[in-house]
């Protein structure tokens, strides 16, 4: 079988008839005024050529109007034996020609570098620290994790000889200081018998024997079902840290059965009541003459009793109660429980009500 590919002898052969037939090509014609049509029909005319150029000129080309060929690439299009039949072809056989050329251009654009360049931070602090003569150096960051210390060596030798090695006298070591996680933008949200109900408890901090009637929290309250309501409290100072420590204390007992009467806690300010009523059996009570089976225990439940404000700025006699049952009661106290600190984020209880949507923020 014969081979489709050409010999190196049958090559030279073929690339000298063409560069022959080049030769007698220029010599017939007149430079500058014979004019040829490219495959997309501009008219271009060969203005010089010499041992190495080939310069031709197109008019009506408005993207390049003056092209320069060279007889070498000319010669090895000639030499491949390929047939090109679209500018795309030239293009595909050059681009392997310029491997070496893209590579340097891509070196030019990402250096490499010494490894200690690869924090520029890192480097910064390490110049601080000559300039004041410190050999060690401290960089402290804001921490939530409790990561432990991480010390950054200055290195010695190189890597050429492979004989880097840590320095013991310079060294920069990553400090974290732990802060507690704010909980002062996390919100409630609850279902209360078809009222949206969004309670917010910002800028709590631990009540004072002291200072117990002057340390206000920030509550932000909205209440909205259909078109019939839609009441807002924004960042107002309505509850002491006191009152919301003494409210997550007695939900905890009632859930617990710890509250063995009916509790009624008034505020200083106005805007909240809560009503707080421990099991109860409805069989002891004169009030009720039949109770049907299975129903003789009332659960616990809270009554939240919120005075609204008229549109003149001055409390007025109207008000709405929410019935909290036990469900919503746990959930307001695991949210009592998380701004109050008594429990953090981390606590398996915060992390389901985060995860259920109910608190978030």
């Amino acid at each position: 079988m014969e081979s489709s590919i050409p010999s190196s002898d049958r090559l030279n052969q073929i690339c000298m008839r063409y560069m022959r037939s080049m030769t007698e090509f220029f010599s017939n014609i007149e430079l500058g005024v014979d004019t040829f049509k490219t495959i997309n029909g501009n008219e271009f005319t060969v203005t010089s050529v010499d041992d190495k150029h080939i310069n031709i000129s197109i008019p009506g080309n408005a993207t390049v109007n003056k092209l320069t060929l060279s007889l070498d690439e000319v010669r090895k299009m000639l030499e491949s034996g390929q047939k090109f039949d679209k500018i795309k072809d030239v293009t595909t056989f050059f681009e392997k020609s310029y491997d070496r050329q893209k590579v340097i251009e891509q070196n030019k654009k990402n250096a490499v570098r010494h490894a200690y360049f690869r924090e520029y931070l890192a480097l910064q602090r390490l110049a601080y620290m000559f300039r004041f003569d410190a050999k060690a150096g401290y960089y402290l960051y804001p921490e939530s994790e409790g990561t432990d210390d991480l010390r950054l060596r200055m290195n010695q030798g190189s890597t050429y000889e492979k004989n880097v090695t840590p320095r013991e006298d310079i060294s920069v070591t990553k400090h974290g200081l732990k802060q507690e996680r704010t909980v002062a933008i996390m919100w409630l949200k609850l279902d209360i018998g078809g009222i949206d109900f969004h309670f917010r408890i910002s800028e709590y901090k631990k009540s004072t024997q002291e200072n117990w009637d002057d340390e206000w929290c920030d509550v932000d309250l909205t209440l909205q079902s259909r078109k019939w309501l839609d009441y807002h409290i924004n960042s107002d100072e309505t509850l002491l840290a006191l009152e919301v420590e003494e409210l997550r204390d007695s939900i905890d007992a009632l859930l617990k059965d710890g509250l063995e009467n009916y509790e009624h806690k008034e505020c200083v300010e106005p805007d909240f009541e809560f009503h707080l009523y421990p099991k109860e059996d409805l069989r002891n009570n004169p009030r009720f003459t039949y109770v049907a089976p299975g129903h003789e225990i009332l659960d616990v439940h809270m009554d939240f009793s919120v005075t609204f404000w008229d549109r003149e700025g001055c409390l007025s006699s109207n008000r709405l109660l929410m019935e909290f049952d036990r469900d919503d009661l746990e959930k307001l106290l695991c949210y009592l429980n998380l701004v109050t600190k008594a429990v953090s984020k981390d606590d398996d209880t915060v992390k389901k009500a985060i995860a259920e949507g109910y608190i978030y923020g």
